[in-house]
Order: C-alpha cells, then sequence, then structure tokens
C-alpha cells in the first residue's frame, strides 16, 4: 500500500463517530425493514444484536442494511452473513447499503446483498486477514510462540483468505484470482473502483 493511500484510510477509520446504538433497526414502511451497522463487527456490532433487529418487522419484503464500518471479527461477520443468506433463501429482497467506510469483514456482509449500493465517498478496502480478527489468537496467548505455532495460525490466515475471495468472486461473477490480487494490495479504493469490480451495482449521492 502506499504510504499515502494508508494514511488517508488509516484517518478515515480513526475519524469514525461510534454511536451508542451501533446496530439500530427501524420499520421505514410496512413491508421495508431498515438495518444500519455502525462500528467495529464484533466489538460495537453483534451477530445478536443484528438477530434480533430482523425479528423487528413481520415478513419484510425489504431488507436495507447500511454498513459504516471498518471490519473485525471473522466469526461475527460470517455469523452475520449466515442470518442474512437465509433471509435471501426465504426469498426476501436484500439490500446493502455502504456509507463512509466498508472495510475488510464488513465487505463480506456487504457483498450478501441481493442489490449493493453505495455512497459516491465511500471508501472500500479488501484485504488479507490479520490475526486480530480472528480467534486464532486465543490459542497463542499463554504459549510460546514458536514456529510451529506461527505456521498454524498463518495456514488458517489464508483458508480464510482463500474462502473470501471464493465467497466475492461467486457474488460478482469475477475470477476468483482478481479477488486475491486485490485483497494483497491493502490498497483502499472508492465506490467506482468498487463497482468495477462487482461489488457495487450501483453509486448513490
Amino acid at each position: 500500500m502506499s504510504r499515502s493511500r494508508g494514511s488517508d484510510l488509516r484517518r478515515i477509520i480513526a475519524g469514525l463517530q461510534l454511536p451508542a446504538a451501533p446496530v439500530h433497526a427501524l420499520v421505514v414502511q410496512r413491508p421495508v425493514l431498515a438495518i444500519a451497522i455502525r462500528g467495529e463487527i464484533g466489538r460495537q456490532v453483534t451477530a445478536e444484536a443484528f438477530e434480533r433487529a430482523l425479528k423487528l418487522a413481520d415478513d419484510p419484503a425489504i431488507i436495507e442494511v447500511s454498513i459504516d464500518s471498518p471490519g473485525g471479527s471473522v466469526a461475527v461477520e460470517r455469523r452475520i452473513s449466515a442470518l442474512i443468506r437465509t433471509e435471501r433463501e426465504r426469498g426476501r429482497h436484500v439490500r446493502t447499503v455502504a456509507r463512509g467506510v466498508c472495510a475488510s469483514s464488513a465487505i463480506m456482509i456487504f457483498g450478501e446483498g441481493t442489490e449493493r449500493f453505495a455512497s459516491r465517498s465511500c471508501k472500500f478496502l479488501i484485504h488479507s486477514c490479520a490475526l486480530s480478527a480472528m480467534e486464532a489468537v486465543k490459542p497463542i496467548q499463554g504459549h510460546r510462540v514458536t514456529s510451529h505455532v506461527l505456521a498454524g495460525a498463518a495456514q488458517m490466515l489464508r483458508e480464510i483468505d482463500e474462502e473470501n475471495a471464493l465467497r466475492l468472486a461467486a457474488r460478482t461473477g469475477l475470477p476468483i484470482e482478481r479477488f486475491r490480487r486485490e485483497a494483497s494490495t491493502e490498497t483502499a479504493i472508492n465506490a467506482r473502483t468498487a463497482q468495477a469490480l462487482g461489488l457495487v451495482h450501483r453509486i448513490t449521492d
């Protein structure tokens, strides 16, 4: 990542205002359930809160998930993404909307949308998984960090990276190699570039 682009993204993430209720749901109109995700996944945003939000409306025709998040826990992302897939399988239309920052594991949630919108100013980041985002950190704590331990953690990280690339390729129709390459750059992209990747269907003001 270039120094300037990396600094820009860190400033964006550092400047996020995390509200007291990072997962908030509102029935905008009877058939529409709007859910807002704000903050770090796994800390400010939990799968339990997201699941509760889904239950606030009876049989909504449309579920709109607005995302402004720097990412976070892989395990929590997978649970939220699985909840969204279940709603799609039930025939519900899920619209994901990226605003501000949509980075790391937040992109995986965004990608689960039936249709995917992004604000023109939104910054996206597809990158490789880090130990801080996964539960592999816990077995390492309290143990001598040997080459064997690190090799095992590295293998888990590679498996997560490959699964993420497969999921994004499946949702966009692009070759998996395109997302492997994008993850290796550690470079933030704008909404227009995300649209070219097939992640974003429509850019809004």
